[in-house]
């Protein structure tokens, strides 16, 4: 197991049991998450070429495929109009927070929300409601450990209904329950929007609106983890 240590300025500051507190959590999290990502690199319909190597490690193997993302991203963004950076500068700079439906308050008495993945649903035996379940996750069942949310600009949610749930919950992404354990799939919206995007977005130019259309993106490239999530 990866190792924590805490530095001598930290054993001098008076918020030592905090900072053992977040270490702690960090490390189980890490543990927990490794497991899973490595469950779904190796097992999933999208990620069985790993298949051969069972002693990856899920957690930094998906760090790799976000960094090196990243990395291409900005290589392909290198050159941008004034009125490009503009745009890139409002979105870094916006708020983001993930949505997550439920047909189930999931606040307890202590004011904890606790969300179960599908896995953890189907070992407790909880059904899950019809409408949840689509053709294509019967088809190819992935990521069952995980919790799905969505992604949503602005300081405060605007959702107020879906179809996953009567129940919505939001929450800010810029806390270590989702720097340190989440990632993000941008092909899941390109693959499933079926809307026209004129619809929802002012002024696109032709050049914009074939691209949006588009339904051939590379997958493996559209993958971020963590603080990669908001420059991705």
């Amino acid at each position: 197991t990866d190792s924590v240590s805490l530095s001598k300025n930290d054993c001098y500051t008076s918020n030592i049991e905090d900072k053992a507190s977040k270490i702690i959590s960090e490390c189980m999290r890490r543990n927990v998450i490794n497991s899973a990502y490595t469950n779904m690199l190796t097992k999933s319909h999208k990620y069985n070429i790993m298949a051969d190597k069972p002693n990856i490690n899920g957690l930094e193997e998906m760090k790799q495929i976000s960094r090196q993302n990243l990395t291409n991203l900005r290589e392909s963004l290198f050159k941008l109009s004034n009125k490009e950076m503009a745009f890139l500068d409002s979105v870094l700079s916006a708020k983001l927070r993930a949505t997550h439906a439920s047909d189930t308050a999931l606040v307890n008495e202590n004011n904890i929300v606790t969300i179960n993945a599908k896995k953890n649903l189907a070992n407790k035996e909880v059904p899950l409601p019809v409408r949840n379940i689509t053709s294509r996750d019967i088809t190819h069942p992935v990521d069952d450990e995980f919790i799905s949310f969505l992604l949503e600009p602005g300081a405060g949610g605007k959702k107020t209904i879906n179809s996953s749930g009567a129940y919505i919950y939001s929450f800010d992404i810029k806390q270590p329950a989702f720097e340190q354990t989440s990632y993000m799939r941008l092909h899941h919206s390109s693959d499933i929007m079926k809307a026209d995007p004129k619809q929802y977005i002012r002024g696109l130019s032709k050049e914009a609106y074939a691209l949006l259309q588009k339904r051939d993106f590379n997958e493996d490239g559209l993958i971020f983890f963590g603080n990669d999530m908001r420059p991705g």
